[in-house]
């Protein structure tokens, strides 16, 4: 035992040195802590040293909202008091006013420190001359770039407003570094300064700005009146009251009301600089290494404003970087539930279906068996008409519901065990695959439901004035998918005007019908128009293609109030027979019924009648 304790004590022993040799670092920021940039600097070297054996101290100058040689003499003797007996390792000096305080107080008590700048304005080798042993990353901002992507993107632009101070050192800076750019673009756009204005001036300046005209957002730190500003008070007051987009260079203006620009990044400054702090600290001399001058930049947009001010995705410069977009579908996982829930829903129907047509058959064959009239002979051709309808249905149910069952089941197997590998153009092309089987087999148990429940116990109409045009374009949009498919053109010629007395829903399964069929038998490139022409107090309602038409055999077969036989379409699409018994039924209660005008090759058309007025339908 008393062995273990003297190992431990020794152990704390040795651990002793290493920690009194824990290297500390001072960064020495130029504004205050809760101003953008900075914080974005600061969280640069938070990220470096996160997981680095060292000690940081963060100072901050507060030298936006205090200036002047009282406050800093009064802050380098507060410096001197505080770490009167610390050894730094490095420094980090951030920005223009820190790195003036850093030159005029190094040798009192930095002397021998080795430093590292970041955030420099306008930087020149002048700006450390006589500095020994220190190096940094220079803020070159890209102001030329962004000029250049606002000509880009708003080729119609004749002016463009410069908004920066000049009472800041950053502002200063700034001035000079946009006065090249200025004159090179001169010969394409107008510039205006705004500046030494209160921020309610610029205000009233900016709402009445014209439509071919830009803002270019550089720094308004202080206005006319010395009233500090924050960087996301003054983007979001300016945004919220600008006709025109908004651009600028600095990553603390994103996401509150910037539309983009060619984005220096705070974050990137503040970890670059830390990094080579670092090297510092391990013995490396800061006169082998460089000033880093080339600015970690990129293309930075918000979706927002891009919405806002109708700006096309398609025109942003390639790789650039699009925040606050909506998050895609494909990311929700909507859709597996969606295909989830139809399949579920498919089963149901199918067994529900099968439940119906047993009983109804029960039900036949013991009417068929108390009935020993004269009517033995009308019944059992009706019980054989029941019982080939339901071998047709149940053939229907077996072949034509399965075969796009299994795909849908296969494409959701697909999408469960291989949803995250795909990229978004396989996503797309397996979800426009599950389109295209789910919605023929809708539309076929639709079919098979308003049949089964008219053959059982009778549709009961509901009739009431309807919207011919708004149920054909509905119709439209739900055969979307295929007509697109065969690059079919659509047209409507019905009066926009035009309301009939009818059921709603029957109608609309009747023209759904139709215009399913002229797809069906349509090839590609083909046309199909729907129609109306008031006779009277009637409309006369047609659907006609340009397909391959039928002989006057297939015609009368149509006319046979029997289950029509099926045929493959241009595209070996499957048909059931169904949808033409549904219609004549359905028409059938509105005292109507359907006529068909075809030849091979010659395309078709099929029309029927429905009361513009209120008839007596009894």
């Amino acid at each position: 035992m008393k062995k273990a304790v003297f190992a431990f004590i020794f152990f704390l022993l040795l651990s002793l040195p290493a920690l009194a040799d824990r290297p500390k670092v001072l960064v020495l920021h130029s504004y205050h802590e809760g101003m953008d940039w900075t914080d974005n600097v600061n969280r640069g070297i938070q990220d470096f040293y996160k997981d680095k054996f060292a000690e940081v101290f963060y100072e901050y100058m507060d030298t936006k909202r205090n200036a002047g040689s009282e406050y800093l003499g009064k802050l380098a003797d507060l410096y001197r008091s505080k770490f009167r007996s610390v050894n730094f390792s490095a420094i980090i000096i951030c920005d223009n006013n820190a790195l003036s305080f850093f030159r005029k107080n190094r040798i009192e008590y930095y002397k021998d420190v080795p430093a590292v700048f970041c955030g420099i304005n306008n930087y020149s080798p002048s700006l450390i001359e006589g500095i020994s042993n220190i190096t940094g990353v220079s803020e070159n901002t890209d102001f030329d770039s962004t000029v250049k992507l606002m000509l880009k993107l708003h080729r119609g632009v004749k002016k463009i407003y410069i908004i920066n101070d000049d009472k800041t050192t950053t502002g200063l800076a700034n001035r000079k570094l946009l006065k090249p750019v200025v004159s090179k673009y001169s010969d394409r756009v107008l510039f205006e300064y705004i500046e030494d204005l209160p921020l309610e001036k610029i205000n009233q300046k900016v709402v009445s700005l014209r439509q071919d005209s830009l803002i270019f957002l550089v720094t308004y730190s202080k206005d006319s009146t010395g009233r500090y500003i924050s960087f996301r008070e003054m983007i979001e007051d300016l945004s919220s009251v600008s006709p025109v987009p908004v651009y600028s260079t600095w990553q603390f203006y994103m996401g509150h009301g910037l539309t983009g620009g060619v984005i220096t990044s705070g974050f990137e400054h503040g970890h670059t600089a830390a990094a080579l702090a670092w090297k510092l600290v391990h013995g490396a001399s800061a006169s082998d290494i460089p000033v880093v001058e080339k600015n970690p930049v990129k293309y930075i947009f918000d979706y927002r404003m891009l919405t806002r001010f109708d700006i096309d995705l398609s025109d942003l410069p390639e790789g650039a970087e699009i925040i606050n977009r909506p998050p895609s579908l494909w990311t929700q996982y909507k859709m597996v539930l969606l295909v989830a829930v139809i399949v579920l829903f498919l089963f149901v129907v199918i067994l529900i279906i099968r439940i119906m047509f047993d009983a109804h058959t029960r039900s036949v064959l013991k009417s068929q068996n108390l009935l020993l009239d004269g009517r033995v002979k009308e019944r059992t051709e009706k019980l054989e008409k029941a019982k080939r309808d339901r071998d047709r249905l149940l053939s229907i149910i077996g072949h034509d519901l399965r075969s796009p069952m299994a795909n849908i089941i296969s494409l959701c197997r697909i999408f469960n065990e291989s949803f995250g590998l795909m990229d978004d153009d396989k996503k797309k092309e397996l979800i426009a695959i599950l389109q295209s089987r789910v919605e023929p087999t809708m539309e076929l148990l639709d079919n098979l439901l308003n049949w089964t429940q008219n053959q059982v116990s009778g549709l009961v109409p509901h009739y009431e004035y309807i919207h011919i045009a708004g149920i054909v374009e509905k119709v439209r949009l739900f055969m979307a998918s295929r007509i697109s498919d065969k690059e079919i053109e659509f047209y409507s010629y019905v009066d926009e005007s035009l309301h009939c007395y009818a059921d709603r829903d029957m109608i609309e399964t009747v023209i759904r019908n139709l215009v399913s069929n002229s797809i069906k038998f349509t090839r590609k490139n083909g046309i199909i128009t729907v129609s109306s022409i008031v006779e009277g107090s009637m409309v006369r309602l047609s659907v006609a293609d340009t397909g391959t038409g039928f002989s006057n055999d297939t015609l009368k077969d149509f006319e046979n109030e029997e289950l029509a036989k099926s045929s493959y379409g241009t595209m070996q699409e499957k048909g059931t027979g169904i949808g033409l018994s549904l219609c004549r039924e359905m028409l059938h209660y509105h005292q109507s019924s359907m006529t068909f005008k075809s030849s091979p090759e010659s395309g078709s058309e099929v029309s029927f009648y429905l009361p513009v007025k209120k008839p007596d339908l009894r």
